[in-house]
């Protein structure tokens, strides 16, 4: 395994920040408070920039995908200016952005839109229902705000796409959804069930107290279709090696969290957030423990703020420790997402 010379995609979380308070979410509290051990901050623009105009300039990546699995990418005071330079120093990639579009204002999003208007892209917008539903899942915001930034999005020539996510509350009013889409102008529909349990699906802040069921979602299909033109825009390559049971391998993907520190993975990555928090007593969250108890543990020698990225991926870590993990699959959670067979 070569991870230098393998991955051509790249998702980036720049910050911990997040406007909602979606129940589920790891970094709340049933929908309420934030997890005490959550770091609350910011990536460097100037790590990103480096990034992107130094470390990667000789390199092509098809995919550039700005995702949050704490923090969401608006919520960062120069958002734009981190999509700005990624266009400059990577001109042949694909931007992804997913948000639940629900922070900032209409000018922000306008000019999100103008700036991506002319390179291949796709902001997905969580909108999970219409007026008197969206707010159940997707708390601190509401479907009138959201609508509201997509479509200053759209007039400055963004491309977005109305991501669904089913629940017992909301499976009724998906063909309203997507006949609103339509009349938005987003260029894109997308349906999908929610990958968070039911039971885990509760709120009860000082406030609030009611669960979100998903008896019922199961059975619905999972779909994209286009609404209207779409610009064709490349992709990452297929796989190349069906024997590689390393999913991120496969995919030819690297993920950067919000401190700069450059994991192979997001499910590796949330095992080091998560290790002191709620999710800490699941066994599947236990790669932090394992890897300072085998004395394998990266440290700071995997951080973008001290490190090239050509350098962090030319080290032990890359090159021995983790190729050795994966082929004598030594740890639980590759093991529980990876490398079932």
């Amino acid at each position: 395994m070569n991870w230098l010379n393998n991955f051509n995609s790249i998702k980036v979380e720049i910050t911990s920040h997040c406007n909602a308070a979606c129940p589920g979410c790891v970094r709340n509290n049933q929908g309420g408070a934030t997890i005490d051990n959550l770091d609350l901050s910011h990536m460097p623009y100037s790590t990103w920039e480096r990034v992107m105009l130094h470390d990667t300039k000789d390199m092509q990546l098809l995919e550039l995908l700005f995702d949050g699995n704490v923090g969401d990418i608006c919520m960062h005071p120069q958002a734009t200016d981190f999509i700005a330079v990624s266009i400059k120093g990577h001109p042949e990639s694909h931007i992804m952005i997913n948000t639940n579009g629900g922070a900032r204002n209409e000018k922000f999003w306008h000019t999100l839109g103008t700036i991506l208007s002319a390179h291949p892209h796709r902001i997905n917008f969580a909108i999970d229902g219409l007026e008197d539903t969206h707010h159940i899942h997707r708390r601190k915001t509401t479907y009138e705000m959201v609508v509201r930034n997509m479509k200053a999005f759209i007039a400055g020539g963004g491309q977005a796409c109305w991501i669904f996510t089913y629940f017992d509350h909301n499976i009724h009013q998906v063909e309203e959804a997507k006949a609103r889409a339509i009349e938005y102008e987003c260029t894109w529909f997308q349906t999908r069930r929610s990958c968070i349990p039911g039971e885990d699906m509760y709120t009860k802040t000082p406030t609030e107290e009611y669960a979100i069921s998903t008896d019922n979602i199961h059975d619905l299909p999972e779909d994209i279709c286009a609404l209207g033109h779409i610009i064709e825009s490349p992709t990452v390559d297929e796989w190349e090696d069906d024997e590689q049971q390393c999913s991120a391998y496969r995919e030819k993907q690297i993920q950067i969290d919000w401190r700069g520190t450059l994991w192979p993975c997001s499910y590796i990555y949330s095992t080091e957030v998560f290790s002191e928090g709620r999710l800490a007593m699941s066994p599947f969250y236990s790669l932090t423990n394992e890897l300072w108890k085998a004395a394998a543990h990266p440290g700071d020698t995997i951080n973008l703020n001290n490190h090239s990225l050509i350098d962090i991926m030319s080290n032990t870590f890359f090159k021995d420790v983790l190729p050795d993990a994966i082929e004598n699959k030594s740890w639980s959670i590759c093991k529980q997402w990876c490398l079932q067979q």
